[in-house]
Protein backbone atom coordinates (compact mmCIF):
# COMPACT_ATOMS: atom_id res chain seq x y z
CA UNK A 1 0.00 0.00 0.00
CA UNK A 2 1.33 3.44 -0.74
CA UNK A 3 1.19 6.21 2.14
CA UNK A 4 0.99 9.66 0.11
CA UNK A 5 1.28 11.97 2.89
CA UNK A 6 0.91 15.57 2.08
CA UNK A 7 -0.02 16.62 5.67
CA UNK A 8 3.23 18.51 6.88
CA UNK A 9 3.59 20.40 3.74
CA UNK A 10 -0.50 21.49 3.32
CA UNK A 11 -0.67 22.71 6.40
CA UNK A 12 2.66 24.52 7.63
CA UNK A 13 1.39 27.47 5.80
CA UNK A 14 -0.83 27.71 9.44
CA UNK A 15 2.46 27.69 11.64
CA UNK A 16 2.15 29.22 14.75
CA UNK A 17 -0.57 31.25 13.90
CA UNK A 18 -4.17 30.62 15.52
CA UNK A 19 -5.59 34.05 14.38
CA UNK A 20 -6.89 35.18 18.37
CA UNK A 21 -6.01 39.02 17.17
CA UNK A 22 -5.02 41.92 19.93
CA UNK A 23 -4.11 44.75 17.45
CA UNK A 24 -0.53 43.64 17.04
CA UNK A 25 1.87 46.11 15.39
CA UNK A 26 4.84 46.01 14.14
CA UNK A 27 7.09 48.46 12.69
CA UNK A 28 10.81 48.32 11.16
CA UNK A 29 12.95 49.48 8.29
CA UNK A 30 14.78 46.77 5.45
CA UNK A 31 18.51 47.36 5.04
CA UNK A 32 20.77 45.94 2.38
CA UNK A 33 23.23 43.67 5.01
CA UNK A 34 26.36 44.69 3.04
CA UNK A 35 25.89 48.37 2.31
CA UNK A 36 23.29 49.12 4.70
CA UNK A 37 21.34 51.08 2.06
CA UNK A 38 17.44 51.16 2.25
CA UNK A 39 15.52 48.12 0.48
CA UNK A 40 12.47 49.85 -1.37
CA UNK A 41 9.71 47.37 -2.51
CA UNK A 42 10.18 44.50 0.01
CA UNK A 43 6.93 42.80 0.62
CA UNK A 44 6.69 41.75 4.41
CA UNK A 45 3.91 38.77 4.40
CA UNK A 46 2.11 37.18 7.49
CA UNK A 47 2.54 33.48 6.42
CA UNK A 48 -0.68 31.79 5.78
CA UNK A 49 -2.60 35.17 5.63
CA UNK A 50 -3.76 37.49 3.49
CA UNK A 51 -1.83 39.99 6.23
CA UNK A 52 0.95 42.06 4.40
CA UNK A 53 2.77 45.22 3.39
CA UNK A 54 5.62 46.74 1.32
CA UNK A 55 8.70 49.24 2.41
CA UNK A 56 8.60 52.70 1.41
CA UNK A 57 11.43 54.33 -0.68
CA UNK A 58 12.80 54.29 2.64
CA UNK A 59 12.79 51.05 3.49
CA UNK A 60 10.72 51.66 6.25
CA UNK A 61 7.14 49.75 6.97
CA UNK A 62 4.65 49.08 9.54
CA UNK A 63 2.06 45.69 9.26
CA UNK A 64 -1.23 45.73 11.61
CA UNK A 65 -3.28 43.32 12.59
CA UNK A 66 -0.99 40.41 14.04
CA UNK A 67 -1.40 37.81 16.27
CA UNK A 68 -0.65 38.16 19.96
CA UNK A 69 1.45 35.01 19.93
CA UNK A 70 4.25 33.05 17.86
CA UNK A 71 4.08 33.96 14.22
CA UNK A 72 5.81 33.56 11.20
CA UNK A 73 6.56 36.91 8.38
CA UNK A 74 8.47 36.47 5.13
CA UNK A 75 10.89 39.47 3.94
CA UNK A 76 10.86 38.64 -0.09
CA UNK A 77 12.84 41.21 -3.07
CA UNK A 78 14.03 40.14 -6.34
CA UNK A 79 17.29 41.08 -6.13
CA UNK A 80 17.47 39.86 -2.33
CA UNK A 81 17.45 36.13 -0.56
CA UNK A 82 14.59 35.43 1.39
CA UNK A 83 14.20 35.97 5.07
CA UNK A 84 12.25 34.10 6.84
CA UNK A 85 11.39 35.25 11.19
CA UNK A 86 9.57 33.34 13.39
CA UNK A 87 8.27 36.05 16.12
CA UNK A 88 6.64 36.52 19.21
CA UNK A 89 5.74 39.77 20.86
CA UNK A 90 6.39 38.62 24.18
CA UNK A 91 10.20 38.45 22.91
CA UNK A 92 10.51 40.76 20.08
CA UNK A 93 10.96 44.56 20.12
CA UNK A 94 7.98 46.54 17.89
CA UNK A 95 10.75 48.25 15.61
CA UNK A 96 12.82 45.57 14.13
CA UNK A 97 16.05 45.91 11.23
CA UNK A 98 16.11 43.75 8.61
CA UNK A 99 19.10 42.61 6.83
CA UNK A 100 18.58 41.40 3.73
CA UNK A 101 21.36 39.42 1.73
CA UNK A 102 21.96 40.26 -2.24
CA UNK A 103 20.58 37.22 -4.37
CA UNK A 104 23.33 35.23 -6.10
CA UNK A 105 22.29 34.02 -9.41
CA UNK A 106 23.55 30.61 -10.49
CA UNK A 107 23.50 30.89 -14.09
CA UNK A 108 24.20 27.31 -14.94
CA UNK A 109 21.47 26.66 -12.71
CA UNK A 110 19.19 28.39 -14.88
CA UNK A 111 20.26 27.31 -18.02
CA UNK A 112 19.96 24.21 -17.74
CA UNK A 113 16.56 24.16 -16.38
CA UNK A 114 15.64 26.69 -19.44
CA UNK A 115 16.71 24.09 -21.87
CA UNK A 116 13.46 22.00 -23.63
CA UNK A 117 12.86 20.72 -26.49
CA UNK A 118 12.45 17.21 -28.35
CA UNK A 119 12.46 14.40 -25.76
CA UNK A 120 13.36 16.95 -23.44
CA UNK A 121 10.57 18.90 -23.43
CA UNK A 122 8.09 16.01 -23.39
CA UNK A 123 9.96 14.26 -20.34
CA UNK A 124 9.56 18.34 -18.29
CA UNK A 125 6.11 18.02 -19.39
CA UNK A 126 5.22 14.84 -17.92
CA UNK A 127 7.40 15.52 -15.21
CA UNK A 128 5.53 18.39 -14.54
CA UNK A 129 2.35 16.96 -14.61
CA UNK A 130 2.96 14.60 -11.71
CA UNK A 131 4.48 17.63 -9.80
CA UNK A 132 1.31 19.70 -10.24
CA UNK A 133 -0.85 16.43 -9.10
CA UNK A 134 0.98 16.39 -5.97
CA UNK A 135 0.90 19.99 -5.12
CA UNK A 136 -2.86 21.43 -6.01
CA UNK A 137 -4.39 17.62 -5.27
CA UNK A 138 -6.80 15.25 -7.08
CA UNK A 139 -9.28 17.73 -6.93
CA UNK A 140 -8.53 20.82 -9.04
CA UNK A 141 -9.42 21.97 -12.52
CA UNK A 142 -6.35 23.25 -14.41
CA UNK A 143 -8.10 25.86 -16.25
CA UNK A 144 -8.73 27.66 -13.15
CA UNK A 145 -5.28 27.54 -11.17
CA UNK A 146 -1.96 28.19 -12.74
CA UNK A 147 1.52 28.23 -11.50
CA UNK A 148 3.06 31.08 -13.17
CA UNK A 149 6.70 30.41 -13.10
CA UNK A 150 6.90 27.23 -14.12
CA UNK A 151 9.97 27.41 -15.75
CA UNK A 152 12.26 27.93 -12.65
CA UNK A 153 11.85 24.08 -11.53
CA UNK A 154 14.82 22.39 -12.34
CA UNK A 155 13.88 18.87 -13.89
CA UNK A 156 16.53 17.13 -12.24
CA UNK A 157 14.63 17.78 -8.90
CA UNK A 158 11.75 16.86 -10.86
CA UNK A 159 13.42 13.41 -11.70
CA UNK A 160 14.99 12.65 -8.62
CA UNK A 161 13.84 9.70 -6.63
CA UNK A 162 15.97 10.28 -3.67
CA UNK A 163 14.59 11.27 -0.04
CA UNK A 164 16.24 14.48 -0.09
CA UNK A 165 13.83 17.56 -0.25
CA UNK A 166 14.64 20.14 -3.64
CA UNK A 167 16.20 22.92 -3.87
CA UNK A 168 14.02 25.86 -2.60
CA UNK A 169 11.65 27.90 -4.69
CA UNK A 170 9.48 30.95 -5.35
CA UNK A 171 6.34 29.77 -6.63
CA UNK A 172 3.19 31.82 -7.54
CA UNK A 173 0.00 30.58 -7.79
CA UNK A 174 -2.89 31.88 -9.51
CA UNK A 175 -6.34 30.34 -8.19
CA UNK A 176 -9.08 31.61 -9.92
CA UNK A 177 -11.01 28.78 -8.17
CA UNK A 178 -10.85 30.28 -5.12
CA UNK A 179 -9.38 33.80 -5.58
CA UNK A 180 -5.85 33.94 -4.45
CA UNK A 181 -2.71 34.62 -5.31
CA UNK A 182 -0.53 32.33 -3.62
CA UNK A 183 3.20 33.25 -3.51
CA UNK A 184 4.78 30.12 -2.07
CA UNK A 185 8.20 30.93 -0.52
CA UNK A 186 11.49 28.83 -0.28
CA UNK A 187 9.24 25.53 -1.55
CA UNK A 188 11.10 22.14 -1.52
CA UNK A 189 9.49 19.46 -2.27
CA UNK A 190 9.69 15.23 -2.62
CA UNK A 191 8.76 12.71 -5.26
CA UNK A 192 9.15 9.28 -5.10
CA UNK A 193 7.62 6.01 -5.42
CA UNK A 194 6.12 5.89 -1.86
CA UNK A 195 6.33 9.49 -0.37
CA UNK A 196 4.77 12.90 -2.12
CA UNK A 197 5.51 15.79 0.18
CA UNK A 198 6.13 19.53 0.34
CA UNK A 199 7.15 22.32 2.64
CA UNK A 200 7.29 26.13 2.22
CA UNK A 201 5.58 29.53 3.22
CA UNK A 202 2.84 30.75 1.53
CA UNK A 203 1.45 34.09 1.72
CA UNK A 204 -2.21 35.19 0.19
CA UNK A 205 -3.44 37.75 -1.53
CA UNK A 206 -6.69 38.43 -2.90
CA UNK A 207 -7.29 38.89 -6.75
CA UNK A 208 -9.10 41.82 -8.09
CA UNK A 209 -12.19 40.59 -9.87
CA UNK A 210 -12.85 40.63 -13.75
CA UNK A 211 -16.40 40.17 -13.45
CA UNK A 212 -19.20 41.26 -10.26
CA UNK A 213 -19.85 37.50 -10.54
CA UNK A 214 -16.67 36.56 -9.62
CA UNK A 215 -17.19 37.64 -5.96
CA UNK A 216 -20.26 35.50 -5.75
CA UNK A 217 -18.29 32.63 -7.25
CA UNK A 218 -15.16 32.76 -5.07
CA UNK A 219 -17.29 32.92 -1.88
CA UNK A 220 -19.53 30.08 -2.69
CA UNK A 221 -15.69 28.20 -3.49
CA UNK A 222 -14.24 29.26 -0.47
CA UNK A 223 -17.14 28.19 1.58
CA UNK A 224 -17.08 24.46 0.14
CA UNK A 225 -13.59 24.60 0.23
CA UNK A 226 -13.94 24.75 4.14
CA UNK A 227 -16.75 22.14 4.08
CA UNK A 228 -14.94 18.99 4.81
CA UNK A 229 -11.14 20.54 5.62
CA UNK A 230 -8.66 20.24 8.75
CA UNK A 231 -9.58 23.24 9.81
CA UNK A 232 -13.43 22.71 9.90
CA UNK A 233 -13.33 19.77 11.76
CA UNK A 234 -11.06 20.97 14.49
CA UNK A 235 -13.08 23.98 14.59
CA UNK A 236 -16.13 21.95 14.60
CA UNK A 237 -14.78 19.40 17.95
CA UNK A 238 -13.95 22.60 20.12
CA UNK A 239 -17.23 24.57 19.39
CA UNK A 240 -19.31 21.50 19.73
CA UNK A 241 -21.14 21.20 16.48
CA UNK A 242 -19.51 18.24 14.49
CA UNK A 243 -22.82 16.44 13.95
CA UNK A 244 -24.32 20.50 12.89
CA UNK A 245 -21.37 20.49 10.68
CA UNK A 246 -21.71 16.73 8.99
CA UNK A 247 -18.80 14.94 10.71
CA UNK A 248 -19.11 11.71 12.76
CA UNK A 249 -15.98 11.12 14.37
CA UNK A 250 -14.54 7.87 15.89
CA UNK A 251 -11.40 7.18 17.67
CA UNK A 252 -10.14 3.87 16.47
CA UNK A 253 -6.49 1.81 17.13
CA UNK A 254 -5.86 1.25 13.45
CA UNK A 255 -2.55 2.37 12.57
CA UNK A 256 -2.71 4.17 8.66
CA UNK A 257 0.75 3.62 8.32
CA UNK A 258 0.21 -0.29 8.50
CA UNK A 259 -0.73 -2.79 5.88
CA UNK A 260 -3.66 -3.77 7.82
CA UNK A 261 -7.02 -3.52 5.97
CA UNK A 262 -8.94 -1.16 7.83
CA UNK A 263 -11.80 -3.37 8.41
CA UNK A 264 -9.55 -5.40 10.77
CA UNK A 265 -9.42 -2.77 13.26
CA UNK A 266 -11.58 -1.60 16.56
CA UNK A 267 -13.15 1.72 17.06
CA UNK A 268 -12.05 2.35 21.08
CA UNK A 269 -14.31 5.19 21.57
CA UNK A 270 -17.24 7.06 19.92
CA UNK A 271 -16.48 11.13 19.78
CA UNK A 272 -19.43 12.55 18.30
CA UNK A 273 -19.90 15.42 20.89
CA UNK A 274 -16.70 16.56 21.89
CA UNK A 275 -16.82 20.29 22.88
CA UNK A 276 -14.36 21.67 25.90
CA UNK A 277 -16.46 20.26 28.61
CA UNK A 278 -17.14 16.88 26.95
CA UNK A 279 -15.93 13.80 29.08
CA UNK A 280 -14.12 11.49 27.01
CA UNK A 281 -11.46 8.95 27.82
CA UNK A 282 -9.77 8.96 24.34
CA UNK A 283 -10.05 12.54 23.41
CA UNK A 284 -9.90 15.51 25.10
CA UNK A 285 -10.19 19.46 24.91
CA UNK A 286 -8.03 21.72 27.27
CA UNK A 287 -8.61 25.53 27.23
CA UNK A 288 -4.84 26.70 28.16
CA UNK A 289 -4.61 30.62 27.22
CA UNK A 290 -6.07 33.51 24.71
CA UNK A 291 -8.88 31.26 23.18
CA UNK A 292 -6.15 28.39 22.47
CA UNK A 293 -6.72 24.80 23.34
CA UNK A 294 -4.50 21.75 24.03
CA UNK A 295 -6.31 18.52 22.35
CA UNK A 296 -5.13 14.83 23.72
CA UNK A 297 -5.67 11.85 21.70
CA UNK A 298 -5.38 8.29 22.69
CA UNK A 299 -5.36 6.57 19.09
CA UNK A 300 -6.27 7.35 15.51
CA UNK A 301 -8.70 9.91 14.73
CA UNK A 302 -10.98 8.47 12.41
CA UNK A 303 -13.46 10.89 10.27
CA UNK A 304 -15.67 10.55 8.19
CA UNK A 305 -17.24 14.19 6.69
CA UNK A 306 -20.69 14.06 4.57
CA UNK A 307 -20.10 16.27 1.47
CA UNK A 308 -23.22 18.21 1.03
CA UNK A 309 -22.37 19.41 -2.60
CA UNK A 310 -23.06 15.49 -4.06
CA UNK A 311 -23.65 13.29 -0.84
CA UNK A 312 -20.84 11.58 -1.00
CA UNK A 313 -19.14 10.42 2.09
CA UNK A 314 -15.15 11.02 2.75
CA UNK A 315 -12.88 9.37 5.16
CA UNK A 316 -9.68 10.52 6.46
CA UNK A 317 -7.32 9.38 9.75
CA UNK A 318 -5.06 11.88 11.46
CA UNK A 319 -2.25 10.29 13.36
CA UNK A 320 -0.65 12.53 16.18
CA UNK A 321 2.99 12.83 16.25
CA UNK A 322 2.59 13.28 19.79
CA UNK A 323 -0.30 12.51 22.19
CA UNK A 324 -1.13 16.53 22.52
CA UNK A 325 -1.46 19.35 20.21
CA UNK A 326 -2.19 23.08 20.33
CA UNK A 327 -4.98 24.64 18.67
CA UNK A 328 -6.97 27.88 18.04
CA UNK A 329 -10.54 28.22 18.88
CA UNK A 330 -11.12 28.82 15.13
CA UNK A 331 -9.30 25.88 13.98
CA UNK A 332 -6.01 26.79 13.19
CA UNK A 333 -3.36 23.95 14.16
CA UNK A 334 -0.33 26.02 16.05
CA UNK A 335 1.91 23.67 14.49
CA UNK A 336 0.99 21.23 11.84
CA UNK A 337 4.13 19.27 12.00
CA UNK A 338 2.64 17.94 15.29
CA UNK A 339 0.32 15.44 13.51
CA UNK A 340 -0.20 13.50 9.79
CA UNK A 341 -3.40 13.27 8.01
CA UNK A 342 -4.23 10.31 5.80
CA UNK A 343 -7.14 9.66 2.77
CA UNK A 344 -9.35 11.96 1.80
CA UNK A 345 -7.63 15.02 3.63
CA UNK A 346 -4.24 13.68 2.14
CA UNK A 347 -5.20 14.21 -1.16
CA UNK A 348 -5.79 17.95 -1.11
CA UNK A 349 -3.59 20.53 -2.05
CA UNK A 350 -3.11 24.02 -3.11
CA UNK A 351 -6.26 24.24 -5.10
CA UNK A 352 -8.51 24.36 -2.35
CA UNK A 353 -6.01 26.20 0.53
CA UNK A 354 -7.15 28.68 2.73
CA UNK A 355 -5.67 30.96 4.28
CA UNK A 356 -5.42 30.52 8.36
CA UNK A 357 -7.86 33.94 8.80
CA UNK A 358 -10.59 32.59 6.70
CA UNK A 359 -14.08 31.77 8.05
CA UNK A 360 -17.03 31.17 6.29
CA UNK A 361 -19.86 34.16 7.03
CA UNK A 362 -22.23 31.89 8.56
CA UNK A 363 -19.94 30.67 11.53
CA UNK A 364 -18.58 34.12 12.38
CA UNK A 365 -22.00 34.60 14.83
CA UNK A 366 -21.38 31.22 16.24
Amino acid sequence: MTIIRLSILLLIFSFNLSFSFQSYTLSGVVIDKSTGDPIEFCAIGLVGSTTGTITDKEGKFSLSGLPDHKFTLVFSHIAYENKVLKLSPKNTDQTLTIRLNPKVVDLDEVSISAKGRGKLARQRRRELGNFMKMVLGTEYNERLIQLVNEEVIDIRDLTSQSWKFSKNYDLVFVNEYLGYEIKYYDFSFIMNKTTKTFIGYPVFKELTPKEPEDLVKWKKNREEAFKGSLKHLLFSLISDRLIEEGFLVNITNFDPTSNIDSKDYERVSNALRTGPSAVNPNLKLTKVENDNYEMWVDGTIELFFTNPVDDTTEVSYILLKNETTKVSQNGNLHNPLSLMVYGHLANLGVYKMLPVNYLPDYLKSN
